[in-house]
């Protein structure tokens, strides 16, 4: 009898291990129409359907702190685009980037030659964001892996939305929004780093990527 009952217990204590570990599994996928999910951290992003889908790279590394130091670091990427034949015409990356220490406060402040800089919001939270020109390069893991499925990237912009999650704050999620300007003719040879000297039409364009850059997600939670 006392064998049967600890035998109960036995199987009762691993049952509810069992369950407790199912429930710390990290989960993240992109649903059928388009819209991100996470539990850690809980997210439920959408994205512009006219961006497809195309993978998610994951990378394991070290990553520069503010401070110089170099910690630990995984990088969880969900990209989407938009293309014209092979060229990406428009992106958004989603990324979860975790350390092993919480990050400061101020988390953009080392992108340097920004467009502009500030705090908005995205689905009723706090977001800080930054624009920068930007050509990518092949050296970078996710510019490598969109191009490993085809697509080619130009000179453009790129805003980056970005939210610090977790108890001990040392989750990072951005939203990076990127958008081709290679083959616009009014825009070559443009100096990007201070509004107050954009021409006309580059400024009119400057206010434009801003409304299509909120207009390519939506933070639903």
């Amino acid at each position: 009898m006392k064998k049967n009952i600890r035998a109960c217990f036995s199987c009762l204590f691993l049952l509810v291990f069992i369950s407790a570990c199912s429930g710390l599994q990290i989960k993240r996928e992109v649903t059928a129409d388009n819209i991100f999910v996470a539990n850690d951290p809980t997210l439920s992003i959408s994205v512009n359907p006219e961006l497809k889908y195309i993978g998610n790279p994951n990378e394991q590394g070290s990553s520069e702190s503010i401070g110089g130091r170099r910690l630990r670091a995984s990088l969880d990427n969900y990209c989407f685009v938009k293309s014209a034949g092979n060229r990406v015409q428009r992106s958004v990356t989603i990324q979860i980037q975790k350390t092993e220490t919480s990050y400061v406060s101020d988390f953009f402040r080392s992108v340097k030659n920004t467009i502009d800089k500030g705090v908005t919001e995205c689905g009723g939270k706090k977001f800080q964001y930054y624009t920068v020109e930007i050509y990518p390069s092949l050296k970078y893991a996710l510019t490598q892996f969109i191009a490993d499925q085809g697509y080619t990237m130009d000179h453009g912009l790129i805003k980056v939305f970005g939210r610090i999650y977790g108890a001990r704050e040392n989750t990072l999620v951005t939203i990076v929004y990127f958008e081709d300007i290679s083959q616009i003719d009014f825009l070559k040879n443009k100096n990007w780093e201070r509004p107050k000297n954009f021409t006309a039409e580059q400024y009119d364009f400057y206010v434009g990527f801003n409304e299509r850059a909120k207009a390519a997600f939506e933070v639903l939670k």
